[in-house]
């Protein structure tokens, strides 16, 4: 027997958690098993909205994409590091040149977005860009020579996505990614969310509300109970998001009957095969009407 369909609302700050838990990975509880499905019934998850102030730095220490080497005559390695925070082309060239002031010079070349590294010194200088590689545009150990070396284009993107999985609930689709496994192995998903933070400037905040009804962030889910509930915010390459601020949630969870769930897949398709079969009836007597009207032409030519 039913108990009709039921709709929870839960609104979620992450920054009400336990103290061992972190914004990129946390756990809420509900109060005697609140949520109950009985056998004959289905639950659907929607993510209603979602709020992040986009505060990430793409130059950041828990990234590790903020230090190079800087190798001197072959044998003096002297680790350069960036201070972490949120840079452009043109911030990032000012503070490679304050960190290699006398030594190494950086000029950005907007049309190829591009940096040219030029030794100021009588001594040999290489660079090691270690995880910097897309910050300094350089691959591998590289020599700064007198004359200048160009690098191939800088990308300031550390990452672009903010997602957002609930490894606690069973989703009935057929959700796929190999985000979570870095060979190219396709495996079951626990993605709730989504979002581009490029999109977003800096400090602004990354704000998502499903005022449209939308359905792409809605879910059926086989969970029969709900005692809590895991969240993690990682990146496209499944890495925890660790300075990512607190966030707000707000998730629509609705149990309905399965019987009525098969009724309207059932009367839906009915409509849809039946509209079907009006398309193909309309389509066959426009084409006779066609037919009929080209031989009547012809009679009279």
């Amino acid at each position: 027997m039913s108990a009709g369909n039921r709709v929870h609302n839960i609104f979620i700050n992450s920054a009400n958690r336990n103290i061992q838990d972190s914004a990129y990975d946390f756990t809420i509880y509900f109060d005697n098993d609140e949520i109950n499905v009985l056998p004959n019934e289905a639950v659907n998850i929607n993510v209603v909205s979602f709020s992040l102030l986009n505060s990430m730095y793409n130059v950041n220490q828990y990234t590790n994409n903020n230090t190079f080497i800087l190798q001197k005559n072959n044998t003096i390695n002297t680790t350069i590091t960036i201070p972490y925070g949120n840079y452009s082309v043109y911030t990032l060239r000012d503070q490679l040149n304050s960190l290699m002031s006398g030594l190494i010079n950086v000029v950005h070349d907007p049309a190829t977005n591009t940096h040219t590294y030029t030794n100021l010194t009588v001594d040999t200088y290489k660079l090691n860009p270690l995880n910097c590689k897309k910050l300094l545009g350089l691959s591998a150990l590289t020599t700064i020579t007198t004359q200048g070396i160009t690098s191939t284009y800088i990308n300031m993107v550390d990452y672009q996505q903010v997602i957002l999985r609930c490894p606690t609930l069973t989703f009935e689709t057929s959700s796929m990614d190999n985000i979570q496994d870095h060979s190219n192995f396709i495996a079951i998903s626990d993605i709730l969310y989504w979002v581009n933070k490029q999109d977003v400037e800096p400090f602004k905040m990354i704000n998502y509300r499903n005022e449209d009804c939308s359905t792409a962030y809605s879910y059926n889910v086989l969970n029969r109970s709900f005692t809590y509930l895991n969240f993690k915010l990682v990146n496209e390459y499944n890495n925890p998001i660790y300075d990512a601020p607190d966030f707000l949630l707000q998730l629509q969870v609705s149990i309905f009957d399965k019987t009525d769930d098969e009724y309207f897949k059932t009367t839906t398709n009915r409509i849809l095969n039946l509209l079907n079969d009006i398309y193909y009836t309309i389509l066959s007597i426009v084409s006779f009407i066609s037919l009929f009207n080209l031989k009547i032409k012809k009679f009279w030519l």
